[in-house]
């Protein structure tokens, strides 16, 4: 285990990230956060990891931070939640270049709430991600789409063109992409915001084309992030260095 690192801003292509690097990293993370928090709120989180060894980077996510601040619970600001989403996931390369730059075989994506959608949806489309750690999120976006609606009793219409990118992106359509990938799913029993089932079918989908998925419900974790979750991926994040 490593404690001491570096901690400062990295601006690439115009997205400003927070950055955390231990003395000798074994390569790199990128954690994307949830809706309605910000990137030097993740700092904590991404010591943690920097600590074990990992190069983290935050950065920040749309609609967030300098990309501009929207009222979240807002019912017409809802579609920018998964405008957040898909632009991360076309922006996911900004990160797999600086990891080449790097020298890093390692890449892996990580994230709470959307965060965790992000995760998912950067890694079904990126072929240098080996493995994921996604808390609380879902990689069966359009199911997620359905149980948010009857979960705060709201209809949030998308417009046609967002509704055919989130379904044709969803991570579910492209898990013949993730086989070899290690994917780790963690979601709080008590969590009434993003609903399990969502992603449990995602896991299921995966699992039926031969991926390597581990499901892990956290008792007595609603829709939040702890210290003992950041704990409990390291052998994930282990195993992904080889």
């Amino acid at each position: 285990m490593q404690y001491s690192w570096e901690e400062g801003g990295i601006v690439r292509t115009g997205v400003t990230a927070l950055r955390v690097v231990p003395t000798a990293p074994q390569g790199l993370i990128v954690w994307y956060h949830g809706w309605s928090a910000t990137a030097t709120g993740q700092l904590t989180r991404a010591r943690i990891w920097a600590a074990a060894g990992w190069e983290v980077i935050v950065p920040s996510v749309p609609y967030h931070d300098d990309r501009g601040a929207i009222d979240y619970e807002a019912a017409d600001s809802y579609p920018l939640f998964w405008e957040a989403i898909l632009r991360q996931v076309g922006e996911a390369a900004i990160w797999t270049d600086y990891a080449a730059e790097r020298g890093y075989d390692a890449v892996i994506t990580a994230g709470h709430s959307l965060g965790g959608c992000t995760a998912l949806g950067v890694a079904a489309h990126t072929p240098a991600v080996r493995a994921v750690v996604a808390m609380n999120g879902s990689g069966h976006w359009p199911l997620t789409h359905l149980f948010m609606q009857a979960r705060f009793g709201v209809r949030y219409d998308l417009a046609p063109e967002l509704s055919r990118e989130m379904e044709t992106m969803s991570p579910h359509h492209c898990v013949d992409n993730m086989t070899s990938q290690r994917i780790h799913l963690m979601h709080g029993v008590h969590d009434t915001t993003v609903d399990a089932r969502a992603n449990k079918a995602f896991a299921d989908r995966l699992q039926g084309r031969g991926g390597t998925v581990l499901w892990q419900s956290v008792r007595d974790v609603g829709h939040a992030v702890t210290t003992g979750m950041m704990d409990d991926a390291l052998p994930t994040l282990d195993a992904a260095r080889y």
